[in-house]
């Protein structure tokens, strides 16, 4: 221990520039005067930055294909590592652990069951937050009317909520994949 105790408020901004948009881990560590250290690590996300947001089919279609010409396979894993840690519902309830594991769930499949439907979006969703078309507190269309009335970040947890919830009825599966759906659709 030192020798005496003299508390001092220490503060030390450091920048780091992140070149890609991924999740990251920031480590830091503080050492007092006679070698004891403290250790504390959070994740980062930097996202990306879209413009618009994409429609799952084109989702789909990146992640099918690792977007040779696009962003790129790194990106696009660097994108499934921010939904893993945003949402409460990948790959805790579903796996979107690869590239071909998202893009089982962004296939558009004309019997989707209403769980299917939802998650098609909800993925959609988050890989749009991953690239940067939206910031949690951007106001976002949830009823059609092309108006955005709803912070991000309130709309897909709630659309979360209902998806992890063994009781939600078909309607209200229905219902929040409808208004992922009006968030995913590029607004110019």
């Amino acid at each position: 221990s030192s020798p005496s105790v003299q508390p001092r408020d220490l503060t030390d901004a450091q920048a780091h520039t992140y070149a890609k948009p991924c999740l990251y881990d920031l480590t830091f560590t503080a050492r007092d005067d006679d070698g004891g250290t403290g250790t504390d690590a959070m994740p980062v996300i930097v996202q990306g930055n879209a413009p618009l947001s994409l429609l799952a089919d084109v989702w789909y279609v990146k992640y099918l294909t690792g977007d040779l010409t696009g962003l790129g396979k790194k990106t696009l894993d660097c994108y499934l590592k921010i939904v893993q840690h945003a949402s409460a519902v990948f790959s805790e309830k579903v796996d979107v652990s690869t590239q071909e594991k998202a893009a089982d769930v962004l296939f558009l499949n004309l019997l989707l069951d209403p769980k299917r439907s939802l998650d098609r979006q909800l993925l959609a969703a988050w890989l749009n937050f991953a690239n940067g078309a939206f910031e949690p507190n951007q106001l976002v269309d949830t009823d059609s009317d092309l108006k955005p009335d709803r912070p991000f970040l309130e709309a897909v947890q709630n659309a979360e909520k209902v998806r992890l919830d063994p009781n939600a009825t078909t309607q209200q599966l229905k219902a929040q994949a409808a208004i992922l759906t009006c968030i995913n659709i590029p607004l110019v």
